[in-house]
């Protein structure tokens, strides 16, 4: 298996949706099986980026190719740390929280 911080991947089922926010529009991520807390709002500019979250790809891959529009691999390990931390990747904390 492979590590699933290096090749990060969301889990599903979720609902990802693009909302208006103060004028801006926000990529906003819900777990419909409530076992995140609460949604996630992220900026809709990073979209691509979550959407590349599919476990095949590693960071540092990621990070290489979305480099063209200044995207690092900080970025990417930022992004996959919140995500993580809010229940929404195939890691060993969401795995825990399912069958608490």
């Amino acid at each position: 298996m492979s590590d699933p911080y290096k090749f990060p991947q969301l889990r599903w089922p979720l609902d990802l949706n693009i909302q208006q926010f103060e004028g801006r529009d926000i990529l906003v991520i819900r777990d419909p099986q409530g076992i995140s807390p609460a949604p996630l709002a992220l900026v809709a500019e990073v979209s691509p980026l979550v959407a590349s979250l599919e476990g095949r790809a590693s960071v540092e891959e990621i990070a290489q190719k979305f480099s063209p529009i200044g995207c690092t691999q900080a970025l990417i390990e930022e992004l996959v740390k919140l995500l993580d931390n809010s229940l929404y990747l195939k890691t060993p904390k969401f795995y825990a929280a399912e069958r608490d």
